[in-house]
């Protein structure tokens, strides 16, 4: 038997080689996990804000700055508009002046509550109907609340709840959330100008249900570490790169002549199946329905363009609904023609200006009490 020396280092204790793994592991385990918090904390997550990203990258690339001063995320509807939102002149007069109040409308402070005695109008839309180009007194919503106080002798209230970029699926969407906190008496709709509008090779539907997936479970694909250093360390040149100058370029000019290989945001069918939504969700709550059908630049000219084919499927949903309207304002520019041409901001096909929002606040203020006793007509 042998007797150990004094001298004699006495040995560790053995470590499994899984534990010396394991110790080695740790401080990159942490490292990593400390770069996925920082991620999460200050960089936008890449799927769920991808939509809001691009729409900000529309505007930048339009020269117009306030993309990250006018929307915030939304997960229902990819961005929102801010609330209290006034920008300065200097923004340009396309972007100057009060964007939205404290609800989120482009109107004055209101209450959420409808006034009592006051029968409430609520414009859903996109940029047509927020009033992109002019100030918010001159935006068709506010005229047409003006026109209609001074011909009924009710009170009348007009909320513009039009938010820029949207399109149908985005709008039914909203439409849905708000309408039971807005109760209204009457509902316009004017959906069509960007629902063919091909942003990248997925559809907002399609994005939309990819978030869902997302948000049923958390994995590798999903990290926002992974993503930034992806962006860092390689150049995207797919459509779907939305904080690329060069992408922004060109999704904007689909917006006039669309590049058939990438997907419309929305297409056909499911511009239908959105409005036939929007028709189920105000006839469920009895609140007639006016679709409006906005024409562009070339179709007041007599030219056809890819927003024929939407504004047929608007026209066709009223036909088959009852308390479902269809006002259709391009036989009205075109009677008007070519004056109306001057009606369009400069270098723009969609958008016009304030002598163009009067006349459709004039057109509506005339054919709104055919689909909703609004009240009798002032003496």
């Amino acid at each position: 038997m042998s007797v150990q020396s004094e001298h004699q280092t006495p040995r560790a204790p053995a470590v499994s080689v899984p534990r010396r793994l394991l110790f080695s592991l740790l401080p990159v385990t942490c490292l990593c996990i400390s770069a996925e918090v920082v991620a999460r904390l200050w960089l936008p997550d890449s799927d769920t804000a991808s939509r809001l990203q691009q729409m900000r990258q529309v505007c930048i690339y339009l020269g117009n700055r306030p993309g990250n001063d006018l929307f915030a995320a939304d997960s229902d509807c990819f961005w929102k508009l801010k609330k209290n939102v006034v920008l300065p002149k200097s923004h340009g007069p396309k972007w100057g002046g009060r964007m939205s109040n404290g609800l989120g409308f482009r109107n004055p402070e209101m209450q959420l509550a409808k006034p009592q005695a006051t029968q409430r109008i609520v414009c859903y839309g996109d940029s047509t109907t927020f009033g992109f180009g002019v100030a918010m007194q001159e935006a068709w919503p506010a005229l047409l609340e003006i026109g209609l106080q001074q011909s009924t002798s009710n009170a009348c209230q007009v909320v513009n709840a039009g938010v820029p970029g949207y399109s149908s699926f985005q709008g039914h969407r909203y439409l849905k959330r708000s309408l039971p906190r807005l109760t209204p008496d009457l509902i316009i709709a004017t959906f069509g100008n960007n629902d063919a509008w091909r942003w990248d090779d997925r559809s907002d539907r399609a994005h939309a249900a990819r978030l869902q997936q997302l948000s049923r479970g958390w994995n590798w694909r999903q990290s926002q570490a992974l993503a930034a250093l992806s962006q860092i360390t390689q150049a995207d040149s797919a459509p779907t790169a939305a904080t690329d100058a060069a992408w922004a370029r060109r999704v904007s000019q689909n917006f006039f002549q669309p590049v058939t290989e990438w997907r419309p945001r929305v297409n056909l069918q499911e511009f239908a199946e959105n409005l036939q939504q929007m028709v189920g969700i105000c006839r469920a709550q009895q609140i007639p329905l006016v679709l409006l059908v906005w024409p562009d630049y070339f179709q007041v000219q007599g030219r056809l363009t890819i927003r024929n084919r939407y504004q047929h499927v608007i026209r066709q949903t009223a036909l088959q609904h009852q308390g479902v309207h269809c006002i259709d304002l391009l036989p009205v520019f075109r009677g008007l023609y070519p004056t109306s041409l001057d009606f369009y901001l400069d270098r723009d096909i969609i958008h016009i200006n304030a002598d163009g929002n009067r006349v459709v606040a004039n057109t509506l203020e005339q054919l709104l009490p055919r689909f909703l006793p609004l009240a009798g007509r002032a003496r």
